[in-house]
Formats: structure tokens, C-alpha cells, sequence
């Protein structure tokens, strides 16, 4: 009896609660959208009786949602679907539980939970889109020495993922892709948060007027973020498109109208003494009807060649230029006085010649800052001459002053630069500057008068009339400052010169009314400021 009980004890001993520890093998866990990722939680001190659960929160503010269970005698009980735990036995009471996710989704983020009674561990789970192949939309309407239209863009398009996601634009040039720097248009930007996807509308153009040299050129989309630069994967491009431009002689030698445009079946081109104007027909085809005629009619009865399915080395038409003529010295307009923090407009013009060249003003800053503006104002006239203008519409601050602008002119290679400038001089705004005119001591000049009112004034002494005409005055003003609405202090009256006839004023330049003058009839009249 007495070794039963002692054997019990024993038994007691061996059998007793040992601390339990639990912790997940990184704090931080990144999943990808589509892939599968797992989360590693290990548990030491496990006893029989011991539940292990698999919780998250998506957000502080969610409910917290059990995942999936554990028990050592026991299968894992799942609670949501797609997600599994696998168990790794390191001892009798020690465990490496995984958490899998087979096809991540955006719902998956957030902070996840391993519990054991009153103990539990925490990490989170981020998830990253990897970016798509992206969607190259070239323009046709692609003409030598024009400027690229806002409303024909080239256009990258495509799922960038997250984070950072962003489009590059490629040519192929010397055997390899190289970054392009194209001139930007717009760029707009959709993200959702349900989802994890952020798509990207890149509209761009080529900068500066369109050079032949650019036909035939290969370009391509690239999608990139984080991810494919943290991994070291290969970045998602779009089909590799070539540019196509159509020559600014294309039209030279033909008759006012439509032709066929030399790469694209559903455009055509305008042919006019000035210009070459791509246009199109949308959905339908251009058909020739005769010489100068385009009908758009259903591409399956048009034999034409689509460029997209042509060999790379597509000829472009060109013919001997009709006429030329040099760009000439470009001429600005301005106002006289340019006041600050007040509107001004500048007009700069010139005949840009044949081939047109480029016009644009600069504003060049003290400090060296150079603000340009390119002309967007064409006007053409007949003769092979084309006239550009610019009409800048200015409110400089005082940091303009002293600064100088420039009209620049140059032809259709950017060479025979030519300029025309000012230097901007600023005067200091009404608004701001002071309204008080600071009073000056009146004097008074007498003139020479007629001798038909001379003749009955001759025996007065001449101090006596001298003190009857500024009694007069005197009096007139006085009348005059009761009838009229009391004046701030700082203002005086000033009266230059007096005549039976007519006042003159001198001497008060800030007077509105500087060398006015009023008739004198019946009674005298005194301007004043």
C-alpha cells in the first residue's frame, strides 16, 4: 500500500504543466497575388489536452476570424477554404505548425494569430501584384515635321501591380532595348484596394517635331515595380510595334485632296498647298475612287496594305520639295508699361518658312532660369508660307524685373536660329504701391494777358491786383472745399499757372491731370489733384 502511493506521487511529478513558448518564424510575411505562400508558427511545450488555433484580422477595427485548429490527438479542423495546415513533429510536447494559403488574394492581408490558452503569437502578412503585360497602342497619324497631336497619342497601358508600378517605353536600337524619354501627356492612374491592382494609362508623344528618321523605329511597353526588382525577375513588355511617319513631302506634286496614306488601311491623307494631314475612317477602310477621292467603305472590299502585317522595311514616299523658304527675324509686341502683379499680353510672331520651322518665347530670369513656351498659333498662307504665333499672357511678380524676353525662330532642322528681345522693366503696381501724394507748395505764374482787358486794369497798382486776383482764388477754394467731401490728410491743391483765361498745371507729375487746362467763362474754373 505504502509503494502504491508513492508510485502515484511520482507519477504526479513527472506529469506536471511545463511552460509553454510559441512564436512564427518572421514577423513580416509577403504573398503574392495568385501564388501560394505559407506562415510558419512553432510551439514548444504542447501538451495533449492543448488547442492550437489560427486566427487573423484584416484591419485593427475587424472581427477576428479562427482559421483553422489544432489538437495534438486530433486532425487539423479547417474553418475557410483554401487554407491548410500542415504539422511537423520535433518531440513529444514540440510542433512546427504551417499555415498555407494555396492562391493568395487581396482578402488575405492583414495580422494572423497563433494561439495557445493565453498565449499567442503575431505576424503579418503583406501582399504584393506583380505587374501584367502591358498594351501598346501606336498612333498613325505620325507626320514629319509636326508636332505629335494630344488627341493621337501613343498609348502604354497595363496592370503594374504594386507597390511602385510604373511603364517604361523602349526602343530597339544598336541590337538592344533602350529606355525612351518621350514627351509626357497624360498619365492616369486606377487603383483598387479590393483587388491589389493599380493600372496605369501612359499617354505620350515624340518629342519636339517628328523627324523621318523616327520611321521604322521599334518601340515597346515594359511594366515594373518592387517586385520585379526586389526578385530580379523579367519585367512583362508589350508586342513590339514600329513607328511609322509619313513624309512631310508625301503630298508634293498632287492636287488638293485625300490619298491613300502609305501604311494604314483605315487612314487617309489631306493633301493641301500648306500641309500633310493624316485623318481616318475609324472602323472602316480608305478607298481610292479616283485622283484626290477617298470613300471609307468596309475593309473587306478595300485592297489596301495593312502595315502591321507588312515586312519592317516599308519605303516611305518621297519627292522633291516643291518650294523653300528661310525662316525670317520674328517680331514681339508689348505694352509700353508692364505693371507688376497686373496682366500684360506679349505677341510674338514670324514667318516660320518652308518647311516650317519652330517658334517659342523665354522669359531668362536674373538668377539664369530659362521659362519657355512653344507655339501651338499657326497661321498659313498660300506661296509655301507659313506664319507662327505666340500670345503669352504674363502676370510677373517682382522677381521678373530686369529679366529678359526672347522671340526665337528657328528652322525646320533647329538650325538659322534668329531672336528678337526685350528686357522687361516693371513698374510698381497701383494697387500696391503707396496713394498718398505728398503735398507740395502751390506757385502760381501769371501770364502775359490781352491787351482788351489789359487796357482796364492799367492804373490799378499792381499789388492790388496781384491781391485781388489771389483773394479770387482764395475764396473759390473755399467754396469749393465745402461742397466737396473732406480730404485725407497728405493731398494739397496745386495750381502752376493762372490766367484769366485757362489753368495750366506743372510741377505735381503724380497728378492724373498733368498739363490740363479749362476754359474760363463767366466764372473761373481751377483743376486740382
Amino acid at each position: 500500500m505504502w509503494f502504491q502511493v508513492f508510485v502515484t506521487l511520482l507519477s504526479l511529478t513527472i506529469t506536471c504543466r511545463c511552460s509553454t513558448n510559441i512564436w512564427f518564424s518572421a514577423n513580416e510575411y509577403t504573398g503574392y497575388v495568385n501564388d501560394s505562400t505559407q506562415l510558419n508558427c512553432t510551439v514548444t511545450g504542447l501538451l495533449n489536452e492543448d488547442i492550437v488555433i489560427f486566427s487573423r484580422k484584416k484591419t485593427a477595427n475587424d472581427k477576428e476570424q479562427i482559421l483553422s485548429t489544432f489538437e495534438i490527438s486530433k486532425q487539423a479542423t479547417l474553418i475557410v477554404s483554401g487554407i491548410h495546415i500542415s504539422t511537423v513533429k520535433m518531440s513529444s510536447s514540440d510542433y512546427l505548425l504551417v499555415l498555407a494559403i494555396d492562391s493568395v488574394s487581396c482578402e488575405d492581408r492583414g495580422a494572423y494569430f497563433c494561439k495557445v490558452g493565453d498565449r499567442q503569437a503575431l505576424a503579418r502578412l503583406i501582399i504584393w501584384q506583380k505587374p501584367d503585360i502591358p498594351k501598346f497602342t501606336v498612333s498613325k497619324i505620325i507626320v514629319e515635321k509636326r508636332y505629335m497631336l494630344a488627341e493621337h497619342p501613343l498609348i502604354c497601358e497595363g496592370e503594374v501591380g504594386g507597390p511602385d508600378g510604373n511603364i517604361f517605353v523602349e526602343t530597339y536600337t544598336n541590337g538592344s532595348y533602350n529606355q525612351y524619354q518621350y514627351y509626357p501627356i497624360s498619365r492616369n492612374i486606377s487603383v483598387s484596394e479590393d483587388t491589389c491592382s493599380t493600372y496605369l494609362t501612359l499617354k505620350f508623344a515624340v518629342p519636339g517635331y517628328v523627324s523621318l528618321a523616327l520611321n521604322n523605329t521599334a518601340m515597346r511597353c515594359v511594366a515594373t515595380n518592387n517586385i520585379t526588382l526586389v526578385q530580379n525577375m523579367s519585367k512583362p513588355a508589350s508586342q513590339t510595334k514600329r513607328l511609322y511617319v509619313v513624309p512631310a513631302t508625301y503630298c508634293n506634286g498632287l492636287i488638293n485632296g485625300n490619298y491613300r496614306h502609305p501604311y494604314e488601311c483605315t487612314m487617309f491623307i489631306e493633301c493641301s498647298a500648306e500641309w500633310v494631314i493624316a485623318d481616318t475612317c475609324k472602323t472602316l477602310c480608305a478607298h481610292v475612287e479616283g485622283m484626290g477621292k477617298i470613300s471609307c467603305q468596309n475593309c473587306s472590299s478595300v485592297d489596301c496594305m495593312d502595315h502591321e502585317s507588312t515586312s519592317a522595311t516599308t519605303t516611305a514616299r518621297t519627292t522633291p520639295a516643291i518650294c523653300s523658304l528661310d525662316p525670317d527675324t520674328p517680331t514681339m509686341t508689348l505694352p509700353s508699361d508692364i505693371y507688376e502683379n497686373q496682366r500684360t499680353n506679349v505677341v510674338c510672331t514670324a514667318q516660320l518658312g518652308y518647311p516650317p520651322g519652330s517658334l517659342r518665347t523665354e522669359i531668362n530670369l536674373n538668377e539664369g532660369t530659362a521659362l519657355r513656351s512653344e507655339s501651338l498659333d499657326i497661321i498659313s498662307k498660300g506661296n509655301c508660307s507659313t506664319i507662327g504665333r505666340i500670345n503669352l499672357e504674363l502676370n510677373l511678380n517682382s522677381t521678373f524685373n530686369g529679366s529678359k524676353i526672347l522671340c526665337i525662330v528657328r528652322g525646320p532642322n533647329n538650325d538659322r536660329p534668329s531672336l528678337f528681345q526685350e528686357k522687361i522693366i516693371l513698374i510698381k503696381s497701383q494697387s500696391t504701391a503707396s496713394t498718398t501724394i505728398k503735398p507740395r507748395e502751390p506757385h502760381f505764374e501769371v501770364l502775359d494777358m490781352p491787351n482788351h482787358i489789359i487796357g482796364p486794369l492799367v492804373g490799378i497798382p499792381a499789388v492790388l491786383l496781384v491781391a485781388i486776383v489771389i483773394a479770387v482764388v482764395i475764396h473759390y477754394l473755399r467754396e469749393r472745399r465745402r461742397a466737396q467731401p473732406s480730404r485725407s490728410r497728405g493731398e494739397s491743391v496745386t495750381v502752376s499757372t493762372i490766367s484769366i483765361y485757362r489753368v495750366n498745371f506743372i510741377g505735381n507729375s503724380e497728378c492724373p491731370l498733368d498739363n490740363g487746362y479749362v476754359q474760363v467763362s463767366g466764372q473761373q474754373n481751377i483743376l486740382d489733384c
